[in-house]
């Protein structure tokens, strides 16, 4: 990673190539990208699922990417994010993909790199199936 670009900037430049997937194979609409406070929000809905992913400017840890399946019931009162929020890199049996996120800007590409990579082999999430994520939610 070029240490003189910020890791905010890097996080969505590669957000938006290596996810690029969603919209050719997938057909999800164009990414909305928006500043909510000091929080870049790259989001994209098709049907009852969202990709949504959260780039922290002031943070140096890792863009939080996810899926949202809005068709399941939700509990608000699940740690920080809702029940039917689910990080990509829960999909990674190994924990090594959590680990470089606690890590963040050291592994930022090849973070974002092997979570689309996790999402493409695994297609059936972007129908709103998430028993993958049940399966390793000890992670």
């Amino acid at each position: 990673m070029n240490t003189l670009e910020p890791t905010w900037k890097v996080s969505k430049n590669e957000i938006l190539r290596n996810f690029s997937f969603l919209q050719s194979e997938f057909g999800f609409p164009k990414f909305k990208k928006k500043w909510i406070k000091d929080e870049y929000s790259i989001t994209t809905k098709k049907a009852d699922i969202e990709f949504s992913c959260t780039i922290f400017k002031f943070d140096s840890s890792a863009p939080s990417i996810g899926i949202i399946n809005h068709s399941e019931l939700v509990d608000f009162r699940h740690e920080i994010y809702p029940t039917n929020f689910y990080r990509i890199h829960n999909l990674d049996e190994t924990g090594g993909l959590k680990m470089m996120a606690e890590n963040g800007r050291d592994f930022v590409e090849i973070y974002i790199s092997e979570c689309a990579d996790l999402l493409k082999n695994k297609p059936n999430i972007l129908n709103g199936i998430t028993s993958d994520f049940k399966k390793n939610k000890k992670l």
